[in-house]
């Protein structure tokens, strides 16, 4: 709701303003996560690919009203994020999926050693004084940005692979993909 529903209520409720002035700059925060689904974060990645496809038409849309849509797509950032986290906790779920806590754990550890909020914060400052700024920031490390160049060259499902490896959920997926 927070993700996805409330970004659209700011936009909905800034545009009329923006339309009257001729001008403005809507900057949505999406991340990595809706550019690539991870493992695990399936509801976050996909609250966050709505905000990447809602941007895109937006943009098409208030262009000729003189407004900017620019999307960010933040990496892994040491936040409190990660400390406030629910997990699956049920003994079913966790039997079902033993990959699980694994996978959390690499995904915290990135989480918890990534970016400093500083990096993200004077980026944001450079879009909003930036006369032309580009649809979409993707700001994040090195690996992460790398990342979003293999999802657009490789197969996708190399790419599944991949990132299953990464996350430690594929070690006892032994079918054949075609």
């Amino acid at each position: 709701d927070v993700n996805f529903f409330g970004m659209v209520r700011v936009a909905q409720a800034v545009l009329p303003y923006m339309r009257a002035r001729r001008q403005g700059r809507i900057i949505a925060i999406s991340s990595i996560s809706g550019l690539i689904g991870l493992p695990f974060q399936g509801f976050y990645s996909a609250s966050k690919f709505a905000v990447e496809g809602f941007c895109e038409a937006l943009r098409m849309e208030v262009r000729a009203h003189g407004i900017d849509v620019v999307t960010i797509e933040p990496g892994d950032f040491q936040t409190g994020f990660t400390a406030h986290r629910s997990k699956v906790s049920s003994p079913e779920a966790l039997a079902a999926y033993p990959a699980y806590e694994r996978s959390m754990q690499g995904i915290e550890h990135d989480e918890n050693t990534g970016l400093t909020p500083e990096v993200l914060a004077k980026k944001m400052v450079y879009i909003v004084e930036c006369r032309h700024p580009r649809c979409h920031y993707i700001i994040a490390t090195l690996m992460q940005k790398s990342s979003i160049l293999l999802k657009s060259i490789l197969p996708p499902m190399w790419f599944s692979r991949l990132i299953a490896w990464f996350y430690g959920t594929n070690a006892s997926d032994s079918r054949d993909y075609d």
